[in-house]
């Protein structure tokens, strides 16, 4: 990363080439990060891998649609963002575990915000930028 000066965009390539560097020294990618799942409030899933975010919109609502997996088992956590603040609300699917997942999910949040070209058209849509993301934490457990 050093041939990067300063203020230059990474194209994908050069993005990518610069992770598997720092997975070589030890930073973990964010497809190895580990959650915890709680299914239908009442079935524990401690260790289920990131798999993928999206962001879309439905009607006026701009949705986060987050995908873990643990084993042979595929679980769903959808979020809402308050185009006006940044804020961020569960509103379907499954729960996070425990507080330490949502903390996690908030660093996903900002490294996918900054990393993801699907949320380029929300930051411009709502003039809001990345450090405006803000996971609401109480609706994101039990």
């Amino acid at each position: 990363m050093k041939h990067i000066r300063k203020f230059e965009e990474l194209d994908h390539p050069t993005f990518i080439r610069d992770v598997n560097k720092l997975d070589y020294f030890g930073q973990p990618q964010s497809n190895e990060m580990v959650f915890g799942i709680l299914v239908g409030g009442v079935r524990a899933f401690p260790e289920a891998k990131f798999q993928k975010m999206s962001l879309f919109k439905s009607g006026q609502s701009w949705v986060i649609r987050s995908i873990f997996n643990s084993g042979n088992n595929t679980h769903r956590i959808d979020s809402v963002i308050d185009s006006k603040t940044g804020d961020i609300f569960w509103i379907d699917g499954n729960k996070f575990l425990d507080k330490e997942s949502v903390m996690k999910f908030q660093k996903l949040v900002e490294t996918a915000s900054k990393t993801q070209y699907d949320f380029k058209p929300f930051f411009v849509e709502n003039k809001l930028t990345t450090g405006d993301l803000k996971v609401v934490f109480g609706t994101f457990y039990s």
